[in-house]
C-alpha cells in the first residue's frame, strides 16, 4: 500500500527515498526504521520532469527518538537555483514505541521512522 502525503495544490509532490547514509540497496518500502541521529537522505520527487527524468536532492536530518517523518518535495518555495526542496510535511510520536521504551532511555531510544 502507498501513503500519500502530499498535497498538490500545496504544491507539494510524493518522494522516493535513493539512498540513506550512501547505501543505495535500501529496500523499495515506503517506511524505513532508522535508528535516531543525523540521516543522510538522497530522496527523488515523484514529480517527473520534462524527459521523465526523476529529480533527486540530498537531504539531511536530525532524527529523534520514537518520531515518524513524512517527507514530501516542495514545489511551492524552491531553493536558490533548485525547482524544489525536499521538506518535513509532518512528525508525530510513534505509539508503540513510546509505550515500549517511555522514558526509559531519554532522548536515546532506538528507533525514528522516515517515510517518504
Amino acid at each position: 500500500m502507498r501513503v500519500l502525503v502530499a498535497d498538490d495544490d500545496l504544491g507539494e509532490y510524493d518522494v522516493m527515498l535513493v539512498s540513506i547514509n550512501g547505501a543505495m540497496d535500501i529496500d523499495t518500502t515506503m517506511l524505513y526504521k532508522l535508528p535516531p541521529g543525523m540521516q543522510r537522505l538522497k530522496v527523488a520527487s515523484m514529480k517527473r520532469g520534462k524527459y521523465g527524468e526523476l529529480a533527486t536532492l540530498p537531504f539531511a536530518l536530525e532524527m529523534r527518538p520514537c518520531i515518524r517523518y513524512q517527507l514530501v518535495a516542495s514545489y511551492a518555495q524552491p531553493g536558490a537555483g533548485r525547482a524544489w526542496q525536499v521538506a518535513v510535511k509532518s512528525e508525530a510520536p510513534i505509539k508503540a514505541c513510546v509505550k515500549k521504551y517511555g522514558d526509559k532511555y531519554g532522548d536515546t531510544q532506538a528507533v525514528a521512522d522516515a517515510a517518504p
